[in-house]
């Protein structure tokens, strides 16, 4: 998108809010899942009489179905993360033409651009 000054500008401000979300769920899923299977592991621990075996076969069947809800939004980080990797190129693309159009209006402050990589790289989920 240009704006006045002729300029592409992209608009980076939601990348850093859904990056710190993507470090949380990763976080939080490691959490939940350590103290889901303590909770499963000491309730059949102190289990005596009927029902055992069925509760352990749900609980199992609720870790895999927690595990697919995880897969999936490890999917969608991931190609957020993908996302990000292609504005910060686009940005580093557009650096030159910015400076270029702003050079020509005379109003060039090299503070008026950063570089998207510079914003967001160590807030980018690992993969």
């Amino acid at each position: 998108m240009s704006n006045a000054e002729g300029c592409i500008t992209i608009d980076t401000n939601i990348i850093v809010p859904l990056t710190n979300l993507s470090n949380e769920i990763r976080t939080d899923y490691d959490r939940l899942i350590i103290n889901y299977k303590k909770i499963i592991t000491d309730l059949l621990g102190e289990w005596k009489g009927k029902g055992k075996d069925e509760f352990e076969k749900d609980a199992i069947k609720i870790q895999d179905q927690i595990k697919g809800i995880y897969s999936i939004l490890t999917y969608f980080l991931d190609r957020y993360r993908e996302c990000c990797v292609i504005i910060t190129e686009a940005d580093a693309a557009n650096a030159d033409s910015n400076a270029e159009a702003f050079a020509r209006k005379g109003k060039w402050d090299p503070g008026t651009f950063s570089n998207v990589a510079d914003k967001i790289k160590d807030t980018l989920p690992k993969i």
